[in-house]
């Protein structure tokens, strides 16, 4: 396929994508500078020097969603839904500018599940990626607004998984990880009080998320005096 080069100032670009194919990756870049272009694309076109930021971009896109790690899905992967998830940070919307939880993986850690605003290409859709700042980041896919799961290169099995336990039960999903971990899920703050260490989530993350939060764990002695009127059948 021929090479095209593409100059604005400072910057040459070689590329071998038709213009459509990079608005089409450009579409799935979660910045302002990458909105603005789509945008202008499609009202008025781009200058050339407009065009070489775009398919910079793109590429750059396509790379991260490319790129090759251990223990990768290499396969096809089948369609999977995952409804609940968004449904939840949907549902977080009414009370959080940036509605967002965290799961962690041995195989490549943290991992950032992340509303879209109102201003993004994908409006209510979730993104999934390690949380770094853009331009930094691993994108591991992107969760539809109807819970369609738009899996990149980079996702992994275990990611999956991650991701369909979530979506089974997120309750228990995210009960524990906070145990496991020792920090909410939702907001990341360290779990201190008895009662959301033992649910593995405080009570304003389980309002803001639609979930329901436990009662306070009894201690020791509690749970020996409880065991000695329930043989009394006082309980």
């Amino acid at each position: 396929m021929t090479a095209t080069l593409l100059r604005a100032r400072n910057l040459t670009v070689e590329t071998t994508m038709a213009n459509s194919e990079a608005l089409a990756l450009l579409a799935r870049v979660s910045s302002n500078f990458a909105r603005d272009l789509c945008e202008k694309a499609a009202r008025s076109g781009l200058s050339e020097a407009q065009w070489a930021w775009a398919h910079k971009l793109a590429m750059e896109q396509a790379e991260r969603e490319q790129a090759p790690r251990a223990g990768t899905v290499t396969a096809p992967v089948a369609a999977e839904r995952f409804g609940k998830i968004v449904a939840m940070l949907t549902h977080a919307r009414a009370h959080l500018q940036h509605p967002k939880l965290t799961i962690e993986l041995p195989d490549i850690g943290r991992v950032r599940l992340s509303l879209a605003g109102e201003r993004s290409r994908a409006p209510g859709s979730v993104n999934v990626t390690d949380g770094r700042p853009f331009g930094e980041n691993t994108y591991y896919g992107r969760i539809a607004v109807d819970g369609t799961f738009e899996a990149a290169r980079a996702c992994t099995p275990a990611l999956l998984e991650a991701l369909r336990a979530m979506d089974r039960d997120p309750l228990a999903a995210a009960s524990v990880h906070g145990r496991r971990y020792g920090y909410c899920c939702f907001c990341a703050r360290t779990l201190t009080d008895a009662r959301s260490v033992h649910v593995g989530y405080g009570p304003v993350c389980a309002e803001h998320h639609g979930l329901a939060w436990g009662a306070r764990p009894e201690t020791a002695e509690e749970t020996a005096d409880a065991d000695a009127e329930r043989q009394l059948g006082i309980r």
